[in-house]
């Protein structure tokens, strides 16, 4: 899985909280971005050029901290 996050906002720091918790750290590929840059990877994963995004191991793009967090869970 992929994690688009940043270090300021406060919703990446709880997903990536979360999927450490989870048990996920070694699996997770982080990737720190800055939104206002226009990212072409982060656009192409969430059209809204925001943070968190995840990508699922079947490429599904998740772009919602509280859906990210209950998936992480829930896996």
């Amino acid at each position: 899985m992929k994690l688009y996050l940043n270090k300021t906002s406060p919703y990446a720091r709880l997903v990536h909280v979360t999927a450490l918790e989870a048990g996920f750290g070694s699996s997770l590929e982080l990737i720190w971005t800055e939104p206002w840059d226009d990212n072409a990877n982060l656009l192409a994963v969430n059209p809204l050029s925001k943070v968190p995004a995840l990508v699922t191991d079947s490429g599904i793009p998740l772009i919602e901290s509280g859906l990210i967090c209950q998936h992480l869970v829930l896996l």
